[in-house]
């Protein structure tokens, strides 16, 4: 059988990749919390 090749985690773990994703999981988590703000003043709104 063939062995797949070999996935090199180094290139995951270097400064720039790991910025990057922690970067893209602050947008996240800044777009559910605006989405949220968002909803409850829209509920706030309607009393």
């Amino acid at each position: 059988m063939d062995q797949p090749p070999l996935h090199r985690i180094d290139e995951c773990l270097t400064d720039q990749a790991f910025d990057a994703w922690v970067g893209e999981v602050v947008r996240e988590v800044e777009d559910y919390l605006g989405k949220h703000a968002a909803f409850e003043a829209f509920l706030d709104g309607q009393e």
